[in-house]
Order: structure tokens, then C-alpha cells, then sequence
């Protein structure tokens, strides 16, 4: 794993030097970020130690090496940092993510991450508190039945027209291969709202046969988003009542993480300025629809603000800027981080937030 990934990166590094039309060997500076485990492989460590609590890597602080120790292209005095790491599964990525938010930033402020593993950051006056929730790889499409990640046909946003009518779009506008997250997120909240599916996540066989097809998938209930006479694939795209449950136990996790640290802080949804979505499915998702289906919380709605691809600008900025390096260092010291897996209140949090 940590060749396939020094191999890949250097294929990035030689694409870069030659839009800038230079050498790999004139690069004398790198910037890395990522989650903890990502970290560890890249560098070529053992990430066993996150396999189990307390979940501490080998290295949680700010780290320098020289580039060509792991192979990098560079040139051969160039340096390698990564930015410092909160505690557990809070890397680099998330701290250098909160580099870009606006200053000054409003207080309390909840910053997201959403994936497989989603960061969920807090910050107030009296202090910065993160959990990790393990969301599952639902809204990357990898454990949804006809689930695909961002690619060229993945059904990227969906509705129901008020006179039934179903509309969607797809990434690059072709003929439709699979469902995408953001997609994903869309259809729940349409079969939500027109009651073919329940609060408790049932899909009913009772409503919504004059819009959707109804079917067993190798012996799942499934509802039929697009027909096989309109896939790029053999045979229809369905969302399978597995599926559904995938959405539940991922958007549970979040939510769940996001109300315990509310309550670790002392304050309440209401209290909150904003809410940063960061990463490339944040950035893409229909706020309302996450809302709706309780992946975010109702009532910040219109305090919802996208942050793009916070991690990648953060490490633009610890890369050029001096100032955002110290301001990097300031924020590890400062956040708590908050292990969900330990909370005796997370079991009951996580099973309430389950309901759509």
C-alpha cells in the first residue's frame, strides 16, 4: 500500500512540475495531509495502533522528513511536512481544513467532513471539541447496491415532481450507470417525502405505484429509479431496502457525533453560527435534502455553508503561508477530541438518529 501510494504521488508530482514546466528535482518543499491511517501508510508505518483503543498512531504531531526518504521526486535536500493531527482518527486534513474558514469565524461553529470516516468539529468560545464517526462508505457509493463513486452517468441529484414526474441529472450529463452520494441523499428524501418510504426506513409496497416500480432484487424489496431501457448498465438502477438501512446507520453516526459534542460543549443546535460542509461530497449535496432526511440538523438548514475542498486549500496554506502553520499548531493543542466509540450515551444517540 505505501508503494502503490508514493508511485501514485509521484505521478502527481511530474504532471504538476510540467504545467509549471519544471523538474521534480526543483521542487524543494511538499505538503501532505490526511486521516490519521492514511498518514501512517503513506510514511510507511504500521497503523496497528488505530486498530483498537485507544486508537494512537505512531505519530500525532506536526512531521518533517526529507522527500526522498520515501521515494518522492524531489529534489534531494527537499522536505516533506505534514500539518499535526488531532487525537484518534482527526488528521491533518481536518485541522488544515479548518484553515480555510473564514476570519473572523462566527462562534460556535460546527465544520463536517463528511465519508467513510466523517470529522465532525465543534468549536466556541470556551473551547474545540472532535469526534470521528464512522459513517461507513454509504455516501461514496461503495456499499449501496448500485451505488457508484463520482463518475461520468452517476446520478448526481434527483426529485419528484409535484405532478409525479421523476427528474435527475447525471455527472457529465450521461446516460445513467449508478447512484452517486449525493444522488443517494436526494432519492431517500424524495421516497420520504411522497411516503413510499417510512420514518422508520420501510420501504412500503402500498404507496407509490403509479410513480415506482416496486420489485424483489435477489430476494430485497427494491424500488426502481431508472429503467433498464434508460441505464448505461444491464437491467434497471434500484435502491434496495438494504440500501435504505445503509443511509440510516451512516447518517445515524453523524448525527449522533454531532449531537454529543453539542452537548459536551453545553450548548444547543439553536446556539450554533454555522455549519462548514467540507470535502468533495459536501460540497455537492442538497442541503435541504440532508436536512430532511436527518443527516444534518433541521434547524441550521440556512446556517449551511460549503467549504469545498477544505483540506486541499489547507494544505495550499500551510504550504505558502507561515502564519497558518502556527495557526495549525494552535488548534491540535486546542481541540479535544472526543472518542464516540467510549460514550456510554452514544449507543442511545445513534439509535434515535436512525429514524428518518
Amino acid at each position: 500500500l505505501h508503494q502503490v501510494i508514493i508511485n501514485n504521488a509521484n505521478t502527481l508530482i511530474t504532471s504538476l512540475a510540467q504545467q509549471c514546466n519544471i523538474l521534480p528535482d526543483q521542487v524543494f518543499q511538499l505538503v501532505m495531509v490526511g486521516n490519521p491511517v492514511m498518514t501512517h501508510l503513506f510514511l510507511g508505518l504500521n497503523p496497528g495502533g488505530l486498530a483498537g483503543v485507544p486508537f494512537t498512531g505512531i505519530i500525532t504531531d506536526a512531521f518533517s522528513c526529507r522527500a526522498v526518504e520515501l521515494g518522492l521526486l524531489a529534489h534531494r535536500d527537499a522536505q516533506l511536512t505534514i500539518p499535526p493531527q488531532g487525537r484518534g482518527f482527526i488528521g491533518s486534513d481536518a485541522l488544515a481544513g479548518l484553515l480555510t474558514l473564514p476570519d473572523p469565524r462566527p462562534l460556535p461553529y460546527l465544520y463536517l467532513d463528511i465519508g467513510t470516516n466523517s470529522e465532525v468539529i465543534l468549536a466556541d468560545k470556551k473551547g474545540m471539541w472532535a469526534a470521528s464517526a464512522a459513517a461507513g462508505p454509504a455516501f461514496e457509493g461503495a456499499s449501496i447496491t448500485f451505488g457508484v463513486a463520482g463518475v461520468p452517468g452517476a446520478i448526481s441529484s434527483f426529485s419528484i415532481g409535484r405532478d409525479g414526474g421523476i427528474n435527475y441529472k447525471t455527472i457529465n450529463n450521461q446516460v445513467p450507470v449508478g447512484i452517486c452520494g449525493s444522488g443517494l441523499i436526494d432519492i431517500v428524501a424524495g421516497l420520504l417525502e411522497y411516503g413510499i418510504v417510512s420514518r422508520t426506513g420501510l420501504l412500503r409496497e402500498d404507496i407509490g405505484q403509479d410513480i415506482f416500480k416496486i420489485r424483489d432484487y435477489m430476494d430485497i424489496r427494491a424500488v426502481e429509479i431508472v429503467a433498464e431501457d434508460y441505464t448505461a448498465i444491464e437491467g434497471p438502477i434500484l435502491l434496495t431496502q438494504k440500501d435504505i438501512r445503509e443511509v440510516q446507520l451512516a447518517k445515524g453516526a453523524i448525527a449522533a457525533g454531532i449531537n454529543i459534542l453539542t452537548k459536551e460543549a453545553g450548548i444547543s443546535l439553536a446556539d450554533v453560527a454555522n455549519i462548514y460542509l467540507a470535502g468533495g461530497f459536501g460540497s455537492y449535496i442538497n442541503p435541504h435534502n440532508a436536512c430532511k432526511i436527518g443527516l444534518l440538523p433541521r434547524e441550521l438548514e440556512e446556517k449551511i455553508r460549503r467549504a469545498g475542498n477544505a483540506a486541499g486549500l489547507g494544505a495550499q496554506s500551510y504550504l505558502l503561508d507561515e502564519r497558518k502553520r502556527e495557526e495549525a499548531g494552535l488548534l491540535a493543542k486546542k481541540v479535544e477530541y472526543i472518542e464516540l466509540s467510549l460514550r456510554k450515551d452514544f449507543q442511545s444517540e445513534f439509535i434515535q438518529a436512525m429514524d428518518f
